[in-house]
């Protein structure tokens, strides 16, 4: 799969270098089983570069990045302490990218990636 391609199926990606989205994808190679992924191999791709590229400090948009807690105004948003322990124990939930990626990889079932 190219950037190009990539950029297709993730519109967030489109602000990313192809060079660094194409170095994302060679690093995944050995991540996935594209004949297990089937049909929803470009779309996890897509998030698991997505994911990479915000945990290696590469924001796709502004509210990008882990938070426990916000507040603006009078309304404060919080995160359970479950999804914290979540996040402290594996980096692809620490990002909505991260986390579309996983369900994906829940739905594919053991068999579609390894890390």
């Amino acid at each position: 799969m190219t950037a190009t391609q990539l950029k297709a199926v993730l519109p967030a990606l489109r602000a990313v270098s192809d060079a660094d989205v194409s170095a994302q994808i060679a690093l995944a190679d050995e991540h996935f089983d594209v004949a297990r992924w089937g049909g929803l191999y470009a779309e996890g791709l897509a998030n698991w570069v997505a994911d990479r590229l915000v945990v290696n400090g590469m924001p796709l948009s502004a509210d990008d990045g882990a938070e426990v807690s916000k507040s603006v105004g009078d309304t404060s948003f919080s995160l359970s302490g479950e999804l914290v322990m979540a996040q402290a124990h594996d980096t692809h939930m620490r990002t909505r990218w991260g986390q579309r990626y996983r369900q994906l990889a829940d739905m594919v079932g053991m068999g579609g990636a390894w890390t």
